[in-house]
C-alpha cells in the first residue's frame, strides 16, 4: 500500500467516526426538546447553550471565534 491509500482510508474512518457523533448529538437534542431533562445522562441542549454563551461572552473576539469554528462545519 502506498501512503495516499492508507491516508485515504483513516480519512474515511474519520469522517465516518464524526458522521456517528454527529448524528447522535442531533438525536440527543431533539429527544431533549421532545421528552425535556437528560438523554443518555447527559442535558445536551443545556451543554450546548453554555458553550455558546462561553464564546458571546468574551464579547466580539468570542463571536468570531465562534463564526470561525462554524466555517469548519461541513
Amino acid at each position: 500500500m502506498n501512503v495516499k491509500n492508507i491516508v485515504s482510508s483513516i480519512t474515511d474512518g474519520v469522517d465516518s467516526l464524526v458522521g456517528v457523533f454527529t448524528s447522535l448529538i442531533v438525536l440527543s437534542v431533539f429527544m431533549g426538546i421532545l421528552f425535556g431533562g437528560s438523554v443518555f445522562g447527559v442535558s445536551v441542549v443545556e451543554n450546548i447553550m453554555v458553550l455558546i454563551q462561553a464564546f458571546l461572552d468574551a464579547g466580539f473576539t468570542g463571536l468570531l471565534a465562534l463564526l470561525v469554528l462554524l466555517s469548519f462545519w461541513k
